[in-house]
């Protein structure tokens, strides 16, 4: 049985804190977690378990 979780991160194009749910299970599980941002729209590839995102070093 797989469960959520709630992961955030800072948008890069708003710098806006986003809140995004995940499936928090499942042998297919990857790092990366592809999400269509809510504050711009656009899609990034947030980490899913510190939040940050791939290819930018600001947190």
């Amino acid at each position: 049985m797989s469960s959520e979780k709630v992961i955030s991160y800072r948008c890069p194009k708003s710098d806006a804190v986003v809140e995004h749910r995940v499936d928090n299970g499942g042998e297919t599980r990857q790092t990366y977690q592809p999400v269509v941002c809510r504050a711009c729209g656009e899609l990034h590839f947030v980490h899913r378990d510190t939040g940050k995102l791939l290819g930018h070093d600001k947190d």
